[in-house]
């Protein structure tokens, strides 16, 4: 049993993100926190397991401004990609030719800055988190990415060449390509869009009930399960293998519910 606890500050934040970016993402490395730039300070700089640098920008409630804060920031990252990765490189192979990401973290976010972070590219991550504490009285972040319930508007059909290439790693890619083939079955009403760049996302009737988070090196599949997105990271088919039937008993009831055949 967890208690959930309250952070006041972002500097409380800050720490905790510091002391376990993985409670972000795995693979997740930092790199540094306050850094100067463009007349500001970016919360935390940090690296994910592919080596693609992540602005991440934290607040401990809903702030609006954050978006654009975390975009200036990225301006500056993006542009010093080069100089930023022989500056860290003894903590991390950061691959300077790839574009930044960007990330925010927050304990909610409003309907505004979630319908505006659905058009701003390059991808924006939106994390809430929870601060919680064990009966032992170990303490940490819990944090649980946003996927938006549908979208307005045109989503471009997913390619999969560009889509999968993304990945690197040759298992990973089959993996990959055997989830989206068996998920792509479950009906006629089925529709894959891109997420970004580097993700997909199933829709039955403009409805959302999961989707593919892509990495270099392994991916997500999250999934609707009522309110809640549970997700969970693959690297073989045979990790497919063992989730499979939760995962595809859940969003076929939800492609049912929602009108799929």
């Amino acid at each position: 049993m967890f208690k959930r606890l309250e952070i006041d500050q972002e500097r409380e934040l800050e720490a905790q993100v510091i002391k376990d970016p993985e409670a972000l993402e795995d693979g997740l490395i930092y790199l540094t926190h306050q850094r100067s730039a463009n007349g500001n300070y970016i919360d935390v700089l940090a690296a994910d397991s592919d080596g693609v640098l992540i602005v991440i920008e934290l607040k401990v409630g809903e702030e609006d401004e954050m978006l654009l804060q975390a975009l200036e920031y990225y301006d500056y990252v993006s542009s010093n990609r080069d100089r930023l990765a022989k500056e860290y490189a003894a903590k991390a192979k950061i691959v300077d030719q790839e574009e930044p990401r960007i990330m925010l973290v927050a304990s909610g976010f409003s309907e505004r800055l979630k319908l505006a972070a659905r058009y701003v590219e390059p991808k924006v991550t939106l994390l809430e988190y929870s601060f919680l504490e064990t009966k032992n009285k170990e303490r940490g972040l819990f944090c649980k990415e946003v996927h938006f319930e549908s979208e307005s508007g045109y989503s471009a059909p997913v390619a999969l060449e560009a889509i999968f290439a993304y990945v690197v790693n040759p298992g990973v890619k089959k993996a990959c390509l055997k989830v989206h083939s068996e998920i792509m079955k479950m009906g006629q009403d089925l529709e894959a869009v891109a997420n970004g760049t580097h993700g997909i996302r199933y829709k039955c009737k403009n409805r959302l009930i999961g989707g593919l988070s892509l990495r270099r090196t392994f991916f997500y599949v999250w999934y609707r399960k009522d309110e809640d997105w549970p997700e969970f990271k693959l690297t073989t088919i045979r990790d497919w293998i063992i989730k499979k039937e939760k995962v595809m008993k859940a969003m076929d009831r939800h492609y049912r519910e929602f009108g799929g055949e």
